[in-house]
């Protein structure tokens, strides 16, 4: 798959596997390292971020770090002359076995520059004293590390990680994937003067390889933007009917997100845009064609539910 610039590109496992990325050079894959399959909340089809449509040519895969190899990693070369690299994706972090006091065993995603070698590393502090945090480690004339992000191992999160080689700042943001909120962000200083070479995932073991599969799923490279943060937007909501729902003789609106099927309600005061506040019924089957919502005790935003399917009484 190919994907021109400045749209940016979607890495799946056919593409890690197979294929070329943009105009770099490609991906290389420790064998050792990763297996391919669909995880349990695989994220399919494009990737839509600050409303840049992130193209993959068929649903995405994860891929799995099952940290059966040392230093296992997956990396790819990027042209050079760019010196503000984003890099982004769901996550999912898997338990060790043992913390990082021990065998120093981190789960990471890093932007390295060509010249001196500086860079900028998400990296998972695998439980010492039994707190599992991201932080972001970066060089400039030494080592620097970021406040840390607390996180809790097996959850998903979409992070967003970016190198500033001109500024010399890296950044991390950090989003609850499924409520779409922020979790955290955090900065610190990094090398500046010199263009991003290469681009790397994976397991920074030194020790003994062990710990849960961690899943790093539609990752997105962007270093022809420089976006940051790179959403999450989510997908866009689609309209299902206008409804009266409050009694007011106004007809109000009724939607559904499309990624995660939730429904929800916009009263419609007169005014030309909502005033009210949203109210959702989760995870509604795609399926359903939706038929209204109901307010079940005549009090207004109270009690609402979803109807697929009216059978009278």
């Amino acid at each position: 798959m190919n994907v021109q610039d400045p749209v940016g590109t979607v890495v799946t496992s056919d593409v890690m596997s197979n294929g070329t990325i943009g105009v770099h050079d490609g991906w290389t894959v420790d064998p050792n390292a990763f297996t391919v399959g669909a995880h349990q909340i695989d994220r399919a089809g494009a990737v839509t971020v600050d409303g840049v449509v992130y193209p993959t040519s068929h649903p995405s895969k994860s891929l799995a770090l099952d940290h059966a190899s040392n230093f296992s990693l997956v990396h790819v070369f990027i042209p050079p002359g760019h010196r503000a690299v984003t890099v982004a994706g769901y996550i999912t972090f898997g338990v060790p076995q043992v913390d990082s006091s021990v065998s120093q065993l981190f789960d990471y995603v890093g932007i390295l520059g060509e010249v001196t070698g500086g860079f900028a590393v998400l990296q998972l502090n695998n439980g010492a004293d039994g707190v599992y945090a991201l932080n972001l480690e970066a060089s400039e004339g030494g080592t620097h590390h970021s406040a840390n992000i607390v996180i809790t191992p097996g959850a998903t999160y979409w992070c967003v990680l970016k190198a500033d080689f001109v500024g010399g700042t890296a950044y991390l943001n950090v989003y609850d994937a499924t409520q779409r909120t922020l979790v955290g962000a955090v900065t610190t200083a990094m090398t500046t003067g010199e263009d991003a070479i290469m681009i790397s995932m994976g397991n920074g073991e030194i020790g003994t390889a062990s710990g849960a599969t961690s899943y790093f799923e539609n990752m997105v490279i962007d270093y022809t933007q420089g976006v940051f943060p790179l959403g999450p937007t989510g997908d866009p909501a689609s309209t299902v009917t206008p409804r009266d729902i409050n009694g007011d003789g106004r007809a109000d609106v009724i939607w559904r997100q499309t990624a995660t099927g939730d429904v929800g309600a916009t009263l419609m005061t007169g005014a030309p845009v909502a005033t009210a506040p949203t109210e959702i019924a989760p995870r509604v089957p795609l399926t359903w064609q939706i038929a209204g919502l109901g307010d079940l005790r005549s009090t207004p935003r109270r009690r609402r539910r979803v109807v697929d399917e009216w059978r009278g009484g």
